[in-house]
């Protein structure tokens, strides 16, 4: 099945649709697209919020594609294309957040060859939160010390950023940014908040996948 054409959103280039079969033989639907030139410098996967779907982060694909990344994108079971767990396909259920992360973490093992590493999560919503209970546990982030970016929007009306905050707090190596005028989606606002979380991402990314590597 190719995927659902979007006027003015065009496909990322060369990027394929795949599927696989999670717990309780629920279908998810995953893609997989590679940099837009030359070697990646690495690959980004991309997590999706509460009832979103891939074509809707193809213009997000597009721009870490032209940052020499492969790119993994996923619909979480219950959205998108992939499969449901109730007889509704308007609703979103699942029985436990262990099986969409399972459902990621299969998919990241099956494609392993086609993901480059180092890898560079990118998460939104929901996609950055199927753990919060383990969160607020003493200590419980001390020994998470990759480098990692924390972008709040600044007028949030569906998470609370203190929690942003809280959590950003207690990772040795985490900066905490917010966006202003920026509301939930950062990723979809205008161009005026994108490029000041894509500039924090690059800033990031060069931290951890270099664009270019000096002669040795």
């Amino acid at each position: 099945m190719p995927f659902v054409a979007i006027p003015g959103n065009e496909t990322p280039q060369g990027a394929e649709e795949h599927w696989l079969e999670g717990r309780g033989g629920v279908k998810v639907r995953v893609l997989i697209a590679p940099a837009a030139a030359g070697a990646p410098r690495g690959s980004v996967i991309v997590s999706p919020g509460r009832t979103e779907f891939i074509e809707k982060y193809f213009e997000v694909i597009r721009e870490l594609q032209a940052r020499g990344f492969s790119v993994f994108c996923i619909d979480w079971r219950g959205q998108g294309l992939s499969g449901r767990e109730t007889g509704n396909p308007l609703k979103g259920h699942i029985v436990s957040f262990d099986d969409p992360v399972n459902d990621l973490a299969t998919a990241l093992s099956l494609f392993a060859d086609r993901l480059p590493k180092p890898h560079i999560g990118l998460a939104h919503s929901m996609g950055g939160g199927d753990a919060t209970e383990g969160f607020v546990q003493p200590g419980a982030l001390a020994h998470v010390t990759i480098p990692i970016l924390v972008a709040s929007a600044e007028q949030e009306c569906l998470v609370d950023n203190a929690s942003h905050e809280a959590v950003a707090a207690q990772l040795p190596n985490a900066r905490h940014i917010t966006i202003p005028a920026a509301k939930h989606e950062i990723l979809m606002e205008q161009d005026a908040a994108r490029l000041q979380f894509w500039a924090a991402f690059d800033e990031l990314a060069a931290q951890v996948s270099p664009a270019t590597v000096a002669a040795t």
